[in-house]
Order: structure tokens, then C-alpha cells, then sequence
């Protein structure tokens, strides 16, 4: 009897429905779960269309950064006056990853591109990470990358700093600004 109960329950089958809530919305850079933040009040970071820009054609109102000249974009240390921020809206710590890949290498004979970070309120240079591409050597690079943990609610405070000191007028630094967690 025992055998044949076991026989008659290896051909049933369950079915079942269940309804979940999910709140999925598409919001802009600044509210995001990874947010960027724009902390100036210029036309060089700003948000448009809902995503971070940085423009130093300040929204076609100038042709670039001046030959000879160096321009910072947030004054002082990273987390004294950034150009920018990115918070931990997430509820969990994420491994933060910052990089920048300028659009074509070799474009820059001697101007710099630099994205000094740093994570404390407070200065402190171990924190404090930099990405540099241009200047025409190879030991620059034009990619660059720099990762944080980053806990919920706190936030990478993020400089830019444009040097054409040793450039020339035909230098190009464009390119992307990739921030990515996991």
C-alpha cells in the first residue's frame, strides 16, 4: 500500500500565482541609486536632460580652456569644493568604480586632464585618488580608473582640473566619464 501511495504522488503538480510590487522609476543623474551630483553653480558641470555634463564649451558659449592656463573646476582639496559628487543612495555598500577614456589617444601633446577624488570630509591624501590622461606620454595613458567602497549615504567628492600649461592650442581631451557599481 505504502508503494503505490508514492506512486500515485510522483505525478502531481502545483501551480501558483504570486504578485509583487516592484517600484522601478527613471530618475534623474542626482536622484538616481548611484547619484552624481553637480555642486557648481556654472555652465562647465551641469545637469541637462536629467544627466551630469561637463562641458568647458560652457554650453557653446566658448571654444574650450585657454592655452597656457589652468583651469579647477571645485577649489582647493576634493572634498573642500567639488565640482561634483557621487552619493550612495542604495541601502548596501558598493564598489564604486570612476574612469576615463579620452575619445582618441594621442590628441593631447602636453595638456592634462586630471579627476582628483576623494571620499572624507576631511583632507587626507591616502584617500585621495587621481585620473590623469594627455600630456603626449605614454606613461600618462589616456584611460584612467579609480574604485572606492562606497557606504550607504556617503558620497566621493570629485575635482576636475584642466592643464594646458605645456599644451597647445590643437590638444583635444574629450572623451567619457564612466561611473559604474557593483
Amino acid at each position: 500500500m505504502a508503494g503505490s501511495g508514492a506512486a500515485l504522488g510522483t505525478g502531481a503538480s502545483i501551480s501558483s500565482t504570486m504578485d509583487r510590487d516592484a517600484n522601478v522609476n527613471v530618475v534623474n543623474d542626482a536622484n538616481g541609486l548611484l547619484g552624481l551630483v553637480d555642486t557648481t553653480d556654472g555652465a562647465v558641470v551641469r545637469e541637462e536632460n536629467g544627466e551630469l555634463l561637463i562641458d568647458f564649451t560652457a554650453d557653446g558659449n566658448a571654444g574650450g580652456t585657454n592655452v597656457d592656463s589652468v583651469y579647477r573646476v571645485g577649489e582647493g582639496q576634493p572634498h573642500q569644493d567639488p565640482a561634483f559628487e557621487i552619493h550612495n543612495h542604495d541601502t548596501v555598500t558598493r564598489t564604486v568604480s570612476i574612469s576615463y577614456e579620452a575619445d582618441t589617444a594621442g590628441q593631447s601633446t602636453g595638456s592634462t586632464l586630471q579627476f582628483r577624488m576623494n571620499q572624507n570630509k576631511f583632507p587626507n591624501q591616502k584617500n585621495t585618488k587621481v585620473i590623469q590622461v594627455g600630456g603626449g606620454k605614454a606613461s600618462n595613458g589616456q584611460t584612467g580608473t579609480a574604485t572606492y567602497e562606497l557606504p550607504p549615504g556617503k558620497v566621493i567628492n570629485v575635482q576636475i582640473i584642466v592643464d594646458s600649461t605645456d599644451g597647445v592650442t590643437t590638444d583635444d581631451l574629450s572623451g567619457t566619464l564612466t561611473v559604474s557599481s557593483d
